[in-house]
């Protein structure tokens, strides 16, 4: 694209643009030197082709295809249609655009590309059907100069198709009440950098994200009117990159595959969202993939997951991830973390969680984890609620265990790993309430005489299964489990008519190596104790 600048007396007045066949529609040609002080076209070209490359005046002066003008010119709306629109028009309401590749070219910081009811796709743009690999804009995809807005003149009238390698590329600005659709499945709408808010847009068949952040590109999502960020089967909705940051507030996201993928350093946070499998009789995948990096993960405000096979799924990542006042139901499972590397530590911080039949697990974590779970109910898990396998801290507070397999299961391998668990409730488990295995390396901390644990251990394995109960512990040698202070089923291997293992005095100690019972039974092999009461 080349600029032919044309000059009156000593002022530039205007700028006429050099359109490709794929930026313009297929017409190429230089716009005529038009009437500065009324910012009319010329209505011919070289060679006598129609322009492309409107230039009309805005509200501060005569504004060109640059934004260039006599004054310092105000934000221009520039009308597209692409049933009735021209590409040589002015761009006005009367005189509509067709291709968004040349409100593109006309739009500049601030204005505003208003999209009349209708349809853009390769048919009527060129761009969005080039598959070429080159940077957006270039010869495939439309790129929107920063903080230009594109708002559909009447929300779900709108619809844009891409089949290009690229699709809408926008740095900053708004997108308002437009449909976006991928035909090959690459992303429809990219951001790299500016700040973009979306409103009551959606996406429909993108098999590698619709939306994909990446650089330093912050993005918001709200629903506005709109019921469902999916329109219709959408496979996977966003992919973040780099130092991309997406926040989602309210709406539903139903999707097929991956709802959301992260990796680096990018940022996710979602307020009140709904995410669903867009099948209800089958399990999503995973809702949220957090693929690789130190991405950061930030949930709250009621967000829930429904028919998801993973509602969060971590490999490979150092992710901080926080949870507040979320709900996980009708799944696989809710959270699995797995940092094969063994070398960094995820930060999981999950408060005010509700999980209701899940099929697997709850909360799953392999390697190193830095875990906290408080305020928490699990209610009919079909394996482990809460299950680590690996080294860290993993820190539990008034966290309720209901039915189910089992609530605790805590594995010590490759590290120290250090368990606290006060105020917390398991009953009903078919099989073990909770359930331990590690060295002298690790502290298994359920409570302490300076420390009660205040915990409820009753009525599990109500399968009667062979070597299960209310804690199962399989230790090596000098390996101590501490659980003073907790209630258990009365009346059974020592515990009084109240559930609880007292001793005479203070620095005695209630320590057992074996048994097989409903409240503690031990592995075969077992070679450490368990401290019920008093001191070691």
């Amino acid at each position: 694209m080349t600029r032919a600048i044309a000059r009156i007396g000593e002022e530039i007045w205007l700028t006429a643009v050099l359109c490709s066949s794929l930026a313009c529609g297929g017409r190429s040609a230089i716009a005529e030197e038009s009437d500065s002080a009324s910012g009319e076209v010329g209505d011919r070209a070289l060679g006598g082709s129609p322009t492309c490359g409107p230039i009309r005046a805005g509200a501060g002066g005569a504004v060109g295809a640059t934004g260039q003008g006599v004054a310092a010119a105000s934000a221009v709306d520039w009308y597209v249609d692409a049933n009735t629109g021209a590409d040589e028009g002015s761009g006005i309401r009367e005189q509509p655009l067709k291709s968004l590749s040349c409100a593109a070219l006309a739009a500049r910081p601030g204005d505003t590309v208003v999209l009349v009811d209708g349809t853009w796709d390769a048919s009527v743009d060129a761009k969005l059907g080039s598959l070429a690999a080159t940077n957006c804009g270039v010869d495939s995809g439309i790129a929107f100069a920063e903080n230009v807005n594109l708002r559909a003149l009447n929300r779900g009238a709108v619809r844009v198709k891409s089949a290009s390698y690229h699709g809408i590329c926008m740095r900053g600005g708004f997108i308002a009440g437009i449909h976006f659709e991928c035909l090959p499945g690459r992303p429809v709408v990219e951001t790299n950098e500016g700040e973009l808010s979306i409103t009551a847009s959606s996406w429909k068949n993108c098999s590698t994200f619709g939306l994909d952040i990446s650089g330093t590109a912050s993005v918001s999502v709200r629903s506005g009117d709109l019921s469902n960020y999916s329109e219709g089967p959408n496979p996977q909705f966003a992919a973040l990159r780099e130092q991309g940051a997406l926040s989602v507030e309210g709406g539903r996201l139903s999707y097929l595959s991956t709802a959301f993928w992260l990796e680096d350093d990018a940022s996710l946070a979602l307020h009140g969202v709904t995410l669903q499998s867009y099948d209800a009789t089958s399990m999503a995948g995973p809702a949220i993939h957090l693929h690789s990096g130190a991405p950061r993960l930030t949930i709250d405000s009621g967000t829930s997951f429904d028919h998801t096979a993973v509602a969060i799924l971590g490999t490979s990542t150092t992710a901080a991830m926080t949870l507040d006042d979320v709900a996980l139901t009708n799944g696989t499972d809710g959270i699995i973390v797995n940092e094969t590397a063994r070398t960094l530590v995820p930060k999981v911080s999950i408060s005010g969680l509700v999980v209701t039949d899940l099929k697997s697990t709850g909360v799953n974590i392999s390697g190193s984890c830095d875990l906290s779970i408080t305020n928490s109910t699990f209610t009919r898990v079909g394996g482990p609620a809460v299950m680590v396998n690996g080294f860290g801290n993993v820190s539990l507070d008034h966290v309720a265990f209901v039915d189910g397999w089992g609530a605790l299961q805590f594995t010590n391998s490759g590290g120290s790993l250090s368990i606290k668990v006060r105020n917390t409730s398991a009953t009903g488990g078919e099989y073990a309430g909770v359930s331990v295995s590690g060295d002298a390396r690790s502290l298994f901390d359920f409570g302490s005489l300076d420390s009660p644990g205040n915990n409820l251990f009753q009525a599990n394995n109500l399968g009667l299964h062979v070597g299960q109960a209310n804690l199962v512990f399989a230790l090596g040698p000098q390996a101590l489990v501490k659980a003073v202070g907790n209630s258990w089923d009365a009346n059974q291997q020592g515990a009084d008519s109240a559930g609880h293992y007292s001793v005479g005095a203070a620095s005695v100690g209630l320590l057992v190596s074996n048994g097989d019972g409903p409240n503690y039974a031990s592995d075969a092999a077992n070679a450490g104790q368990l401290l019920l009461a008093g001191t070691p």
